[in-house]
């Protein structure tokens, strides 16, 4: 969007790498929390349909819609801030290309905010439903009925109110998330990034799967966060009835194991889907790290259901929550890796933005000479190898041999290590980084030439001075 470019203020390529741990974070936390208010609630509206009166269903719908919407503070607060937060790290990172990653999620945001006010509206109006029936049961043929007859009335209003914001809330945030996940999912497809369309990024096989798989990762929290919540964490203060118990115990443990079951495929399925330009080691690591915590969750609840042993559901639910951060984590580290050449080009542009900054102010950048820095290094390093340094001239092939030579030298000369026992260890010569990277520059131009001429045969020179 033309309105956040114009936000955007230039970074130097360390301040974007920063960005990307925090957009892993952001991720992380908004699919786990949205996870488990999507799931919830269409467990909730489900089991609304199938109630009559007070029963095992109405119950259910009741402690479903509680899971993820104790304070309207973490809706806004996990939910929409952080969504913020994602949408204005994207455009940081994606700025100048030309795609509409940050156009979508902006979409998406309009569209959770209203899915998530009308979810709380949802939450609120049962909790009313339910404590007007309560009250009208209580007081039939002791007041008026007149009385009775308003309390109903309220009553009606309420169960009207929980229908339809039930389901409109679950509409606005099934299309909210469509466009956040086929967002995402372009944002770490840089192949399609070229003449992609919302048309495109909405209807790609990608995104289909990756909706799913969400929706299924939703099913499998909710279900575990309720058997924590309700029978662990709450357990002093829950006072169901035997059936009602042995019922929701159940029904969540056969949700959880089914879904954990579905859920590897879908990593396993996210390598293949997955562009190979966007593949890297670590998106392999937190593949594998996310199957096996699945596994591990599922073996917890399944000893929860053989034995009832409900301690094990504790260590069921923070696997599951790390599994489900790794969907966020390993989204985010395709994107990095699709991004790495676009990072180079904002870093460049950082440059020339600080250049310009400073000759606006009347300052010339400081340039160090890396020869003059040299001159200390002297000291020790001489023409040939010494009983104090070796020659730098018997030492530079093994740096200029390396694909990073610059890199291999900063590193080298910031925290000298033992290398050859002939020679005493390198002090640290307390360089600044700029010192450094001058001095590195300094020894690669110089050596490099001698490198090619030593590699240049004889019989070559010879002909070319005939």
């Amino acid at each position: 969007m033309e309105l956040l470019d114009k936000l955007v203020i230039p970074q130097p390529e360390y301040n974007l790498v920063l960005l990307n741990y925090f957009l892993m974070l952001g991720l992380s936390i908004f699919f786990v929390y949205t996870g488990a208010l999507y799931g919830s609630m269409i467990l909730s509206v489900y089991f609304r349909g199938k109630s009559k009166g007070f029963n095992k269903y109405s119950f259910l719908t009741k402690d479903f819609a509680d899971i993820a919407t104790d304070k309207k503070s973490y809706g806004y607060g996990l939910g929409v801030v952080t969504f913020l937060s994602i949408i204005f790290i994207y455009a940081q990172l994606l700025h100048k290309v030309d795609i509409g990653v940050v156009s979508y999620l902006f979409i998406s945001l309009i569209l959770y905010m209203f899915g998530i006010s009308s979810l709380f509206a949802y939450k609120n109006s049962l909790h009313l439903s339910n404590i007007f029936t309560n009250i009208k049961e209580q007081i039939v043929g002791k007041v008026p009925d007149a009385t009775i007859d308003e309390i109903e009335e309220i009553n009606q209003e309420a169960t009207l109110s929980k229908g339809s914001t039930g389901t409109w809330g679950l509409v606005f945030m099934t299309i909210s998330l469509w466009f956040f996940i086929g967002a995402v999912s372009l944002s770490a497809n840089k192949p399609a990034w070229e003449g992609s369309s919302i048309i495109t990024v909405l209807l790609s096989g990608r995104t289909l799967l990756n909706f799913t798989q969400f929706l299924v990762a939703s099913f499998a929290l909710t279900s575990v966060a309720f058997l924590f919540r309700k029978y662990y964490w709450e357990a002093d203060r829950n006072h169901d009835s035997d059936e009602y118990t042995a019922y929701a115990k159940g029904l969540n443990s056969w949700i959880a194991i089914i879904t954990l079951l579905i859920m590897p495929v879908f990593f396993l399925i996210g390598i293949f889907t997955t562009p190979k330009t966007s593949i890297s080691p670590m998106f392999f690591v937190t593949t594998l790290l996310g199957v096996l915590a699945v596994f591990a969750a599922m073996h917890q609840v399944y000893g929860l259901l053989k034995n009832n042993n409900i301690g094990l559901i504790k260590y069921a639910f923070f696997l599951f929550i790390f599994a489900f951060a790794m969907l966020g984590i390993r989204e985010k580290l395709a994107f990095s890796v699709a991004n790495h050449d676009h990072v180079l080009v904002l870093n460049e542009e950082y440059k020339k933005h600080k250049a310009d900054f400073l000759a606006s102010m009347g300052v010339a950048e400081v340039k160090i000479d890396g020869a003059e820095v040299y001159k200390r290094c002297m000291a020790c390093h001489r023409d040939e190898d010494s009983p104090t340094a070796p020659a730098h001239k018997n030492i530079m092939a093994k740096y200029l041999s390396q694909a990073d030579p610059q890199a291999a030298l900063v590193r080298f000369i910031s925290n000298p290590v033992p290398v050859n026992p002939k020679w005493a260890p390198m002090p640290n010569q307390g360089l600044t980084p700029a010192e450094v990277k001058a001095v590195a520059d300094y020894l690669i131009e110089k050596y490099s030439d001698k490198k090619e001429e030593s590699s240049t045969p004889k019989d070559s020179v010879t002909a070319l001075l005939k």
